[in-house]
């Protein structure tokens, strides 16, 4: 999850490096799109795609240590590009 929210907020170096790290999901890929969603257009999610996962199977626990993931991850790859206009600029 950490590697889509990276690859979203333009973090190549970033979502190169978590890649390996994603554990395989037990329901399928509802995760990874929820994840891809949330970082991409987070304006846009609804309780739909909440139920989309809980239909997957996935758990409450699930969607919010997927939510906190990519809060997480956004932030982290914002602020190193920043830092990086930074140091160019």
């Amino acid at each position: 999850m950490a590697a889509i929210a990276a690859e979203e907020s333009g973090d190549w170096a970033g979502a190169a490096e978590l890649s390996g790290r994603a554990l395989p999901g037990s329901a399928g890929d509802a995760l990874p799109g929820f994840a891809r969603k949330l970082s991409r257009a987070p304006w846009t999610m609804s309780e739909g795609d909440l139920d989309a996962l809980r239909k997957a199977g996935h758990t409450e626990q699930a969607a919010l240590h997927v939510v906190a993931v990519v809060a997480h991850q956004s932030a982290d790859s914002r602020l190193a590009a920043g830092l990086r206009a930074a140091r160019r600029g």
